[in-house]
């Protein structure tokens, strides 16, 4: 734009050396001589302001490129950090998703290996009350045999007394004495041994 506008000027100004110089004059020729100084006068300064203006639009796009930039390697450095701080916290859920599965298992173990000690003591205790209650049951029968068997001499005894008396009359009553003690003798033995 600033360079059309110097065209017109340079047009302007050529127009007018092409007019002075039309007259015979030598009044007009320094006059030419003055306007056309004027005229390069005022292309140089709009040639510098032209240049001044590139200049200033060239800075200020240099530094727009360098806001561009800077602003570019801000947003990879918080991209960059924001994917950093989003790997350790994945990495912080992984491991404490280890540490509670890890947690679960422990207790799942530990549950089973109380329930396993809680069914052998379970067990145990029902071996130890079954031998209990059978040697119970055989003491009993020991007891009940022995008792029978007692019985048994005692009425053995008493029959073989009785036989005696029978038979030998006055004399067994000695006998039946002494058949009595002997029976009282074999169920004491027989008491001590249960």
């Amino acid at each position: 734009m600033k360079a059309l506008i110097i065209l017109i000027i340079l047009a302007v100004v050529g127009f007018f050396v092409v007019q002075n110089l039309s007259t015979s004059s030598t009044d007009g020729v320094s006059e030419s001589k003055g306007i056309l100084g004027d005229a390069i006068d005022g292309v140089k300064n709009a040639a510098g302001d032209a240049v001044d203006g590139v200049k200033n639009a060239a800075g200020e796009a240099v530094d727009g490129v360098k806001n561009a930039a800077g602003e570019a390697v801000d947003g990879v450095k918080n991209a960059a950090g924001n994917a950093v701080d989003g790997a350790k916290n994945m990495a912080g859920d992984a491991v404490n998703s280890v540490k509670d599965a890890a947690g679960n298992a422990v207790d799942g173990v530990k549950n089973a290996a109380g329930n396993a000690v809680d069914g052998a003591k379970n067990m145990a205790g029902d071996a130890v009350n079954s031998v209990k209650d059978a040697a119970g049951n055989a003491v009993d029968g020991v007891k009940n045999a022995a008792g029978n068997a007692v019985d048994g001499a005692k009425n053995m005894a008493g029959d073989a007394v009785d036989s005696a008396k029978s038979t030998v009359g006055g004399s067994a009553e000695g006998a039946e004495k002494s058949v009595l003690e002997k029976a009282k003798e074999i169920s004491g033995a027989a008491k001590k041994q249960l």
